[in-house]
């Protein structure tokens, strides 16, 4: 499922930056329609997020600003605004550079995440997880070209030329 949607977001990028060189670098709007027009597919999950809901709404109260707020509902909240910071973060940078250096960023950032998330619920690191680290550093350490060019990648040597 990962391997899915790190290609469906490398082919997002690729249509992003398409899109900028028609239209215009447009982050917000681009973030926007994007998203928007994703909505509609929760129709299909509405059962299941009813019952979130539900759950969300019956967990433990804590106080915020004066407030007693469900946690899951807080919770819920500080990840949709960090999400959206990312993602606002990640529109900009696919309209400054290129789609498959915002993929590298991006694979990165989720690889990070994943290691982050193995060393703070303390489950085991396993062969899988060391062939897939080995295989996001080694892509990211070709993708910045530092076998061959210490001086930078091999775009950058090109372009100084010219």
């Amino acid at each position: 499922m990962l391997t899915i949607a790190l290609l469906a977001s490398a082919y997002l990028g690729i249509c992003q930056e398409t899109l900028y060189k028609v239209y215009g670098k447009h982050t917000e709007e681009a973030m926007f329609i994007i998203h928007g027009a994703s909505l509609p597919l929760f129709a299909f999950m509405g059962e299941d997020i009813y019952k979130s809901v539900i759950a969300f709404s019956r967990s433990y109260p804590i106080d915020i600003l004066g407030f007693r707020v469900p946690h899951m509902w807080a919770y819920l909240a500080a990840t949709c605004l960090l999400q959206w910071m990312c993602i606002s973060f990640i529109y900009r940078l696919n309209a400054t550079f290129e789609s498959l250096t915002v993929t590298m960023v991006v694979t990165v950032r989720k690889f990070l995440s994943l290691l982050i998330s193995i060393l703070w619920f303390r489950n085991s690191f396993t062969l899988a997880h060391w062939i897939g680290a080995a295989l996001v550093f080694t892509g990211t350490l070709a993708f910045a070209d530092i076998w061959t060019n210490p001086n930078g990648t091999a775009k950058e040597t090109k372009e100084k030329k010219y």
